[in-house]
């Protein structure tokens, strides 16, 4: 009796664990929901219990016992079990423990990934973050060991320590330029990234120790022109040893111990202009094959330790700095255990460093990047013309050379970089083209500037004596989707847009203002097409037996070029259009 009274009191245990491990609201499609506000009507996503599938889709809202929640946010993990030499082990949480789901797709309603979001997802791919996220806490895809595709989207603003630690599978990933940063141990063990550019605020609340350590397939790195952290921490890209271009921020004045350590690959580099001192030791200790180094601070940094740079590197490599100082480094400790120290200037060869962005690509020597750094060897009084494409919807932001603006001297979308005489450092930034949402009525118009993937609130208020008679978007009539105080809320806006109003009063009713496409193919007439304002249309070109087309003209412009196969589509049309065809005998 006693024996069954202990087992029965074990299994109790056991259940109460696994109720307060999972607790929830109520379940839908085998996702357990929290309510958060009964007055927002919002909910947490707090337990996945689906074990058929691979995928997991949260949705955006959630109906329950006849109620229409929105689901807002994921439930982290609630504590730390333990630690062991290279893993974490959590407790907790929505997704933890989902080693078998492969890909995650989250909702736009959310707007932060919460500290140790995804412990132990082992197996998944691909997650598609929403839109307007907002912030990346501590942890978030800790040890994700599979994961490859994940797109930061621009609205990030922070992210917390560790937070892609052992995602040994990403090989690149693009880090919002304004996001605040927590750097330690960021990336350790990412073993597949080959390329990073580092922001502006990367580290700047704290360290950036580890950063990038084991990061084994890393060539590239750059780092925005000014970098507030200002510092490289120890250890920072210890054992990259793949890396072989790094181009530093001038602003950075301090380098740690071991900060390139075992970086075998890297052959040259550039010190920062505001380097003071370098501290701790080893820290290009294994750079076997480093043998170019500049440091054009006329004021050698102050070195530590003399074991900072390897024998090799000593004994056969060259240290170039500012004219009229090789004295200086000559009698400086640290730097004149170098062999060979130059003038900078002396140099027969150089290395070119471009950059780009997501957004476009550049063109050089016959080599196309896109999002990633190229480096290659050029000659002394070599010249170098670099060719610049943006993508579709994207334009050129800026363009630099050696942090030069340079952009004013582009020629159609081409640079030239004559005489090279020094080390290049040439970036492009590229930038979505602004998205407008176009408020249209019978007498005139007015855009406005819109965040892509936003919604806007518009009011409507007709003057006195005034109502509304009809308002569409994009062509759809949304008049009976007003609210009481004639307010509309568009959909999150991906592409520009079209709210067109019409008003009337009772002695004056609207008048008609509807437009048209007129369509042109034959001396005899036309044909006049009523349209919809914030459309396109699409039309097929089919001449008749033993006739040809010649051209085809768009508001008297020449589109014959835009035909595709036998179609046109015509620009989004906001006014009365032209479409005019002629053909001739074959």
């Amino acid at each position: 009796m006693k024996q069954k009274k202990i087992l029965f009191t074990l299994a109790f245990l056991c259940l109460q664990t696994t109720q307060s491990l999972f607790a929830y609201d109520f379940k839908v499609d085998g996702i357990g929901y929290d309510i958060t506000s009964v007055t927002n009507m919002e909910v947490e996503v707090a337990a996945i219990e689906i074990y058929d599938t691979k995928v997991v889709v949260v949705p955006s809202t959630v109906t329950f016992d006849g109620k229409t929640f929105s689901v807002t946010s994921l439930r982290g993990a609630t504590s730390i079990n333990s630690y062991t030499r290279d893993r974490w082990s959590f407790s907790g949480g929505a997704f933890n423990g989902l080693s078998w789901i492969e890909e995650i797709v989250l909702p736009n309603t959310i707007k932060v990934i919460p500290k140790s979001c995804f412990p132990g997802c082992t197996s998944l791919i691909s997650i598609h973050l929403p839109q307007k996220l907002e912030v990346i806490e501590g942890h978030a895809f800790h040890g994700c060991k599979s994961l490859v595709n994940i797109d930061i989207p621009s609205t990030v603003s922070m992210i917390g320590y560790e937070a892609f630690r052992q995602c040994s599978s990403i090989k690149s990933l693009s880090l919002p330029s304004d996001a605040e940063i927590e750097g330690y141990m960021a990336f350790e063990g990412c073993k597949s990234l080959e390329s990073i550019v580092i922001p502006q605020y990367f580290g700047k609340k704290d360290s950036n120790s580890k950063a990038f350590s084991g990061c084994t397939n890393l060539v590239s790195v750059i780092f925005a022109d000014y970098y507030y952290n200002r510092s490289i921490g120890p250890e920072m890209f210890q054992q990259c040893n793949s890396l072989k271009t790094i181009i530093l921020s001038d602003s950075i004045n301090i380098i740690g111990g071991q900060a390139f350590c075992g970086c075998s690959e890297l052959k040259s580099i550039r010190l920062p202009l505001q380097l003071k001192h370098i501290y701790g030791t080893e820290v290009f200790k294994d750079c076997s094959q480093l043998n170019n180094i500049t440091s054009p601070n006329k004021y050698p940094p102050q070195i530590d330790n003399a074991n900072n740079f390897s024998g090799a590197t000593l004994l056969n490599g060259t240290l170039y700095v500012p004219r009229g100082c090789v004295s200086d480094y000559r009698n400086a400790e640290g730097w004149k255990e170098f062999v060979n120290i130059r003038e900078i200037g002396q140099e027969e060869s150089f290395s070119l460093n471009a950059y780009c962005n997501k957004g476009g690509s550049l063109n050089i020597n016959g080599q196309t990047i896109s999002n990633q750094v190229l480096s290659i060897g050029v000659s002394r009084n070599q010249s170098i013309t670099i060719s610049i494409t943006p993508d579709d919807g994207y334009y050129i932001k800026s363009v630099t050379l050696n942090g030069r603006d340079v952009k004013d001297d582009l020629y159609n979308n081409t640079y030239t970089i004559a005489q090279i005489k020094e080390d290049i450092d040439f970036r492009v930034e590229f930038a979505k083209v602004a998205t407008f949402l176009s408020l249209k009525q019978p007498t005139g118009s007015m855009d406005i500037v819109v965040k892509e993937g936003e919604s806007q609130t518009i009011r409507l208020v007709p003057e006195s004596g005034y109502t509304i008679h009809s308002v569409t978007y994009n062509g759809k009539d949304v008049t009976n989707q007003l609210a009481e105080d004639n307010t509309f809320v568009t959909p999150e806006i991906t592409d520009n847009s079209v709210l067109y109003v019409i008003y009337e009063n009772g002695d004056n009713p609207p008048v008609n203002h509807a437009k048209y496409l007129t369509i042109k193919h034959s001396e005899n007439g036309v044909v006049k097409q009523k349209i919809t304002l914030g459309r396109s249309y699409t039309y097929k070109i089919s001449p008749v037996s033993g006739q040809k087309l010649t051209a085809l003209y768009f508001n008297g412009v020449d589109v014959t070029s835009e035909i595709k196969g036998d179609k046109f589509t015509t620009p989004v049309l906001n006014d009365n259009a032209t479409l005019e065809v002629e053909f001739e005998d074959r």
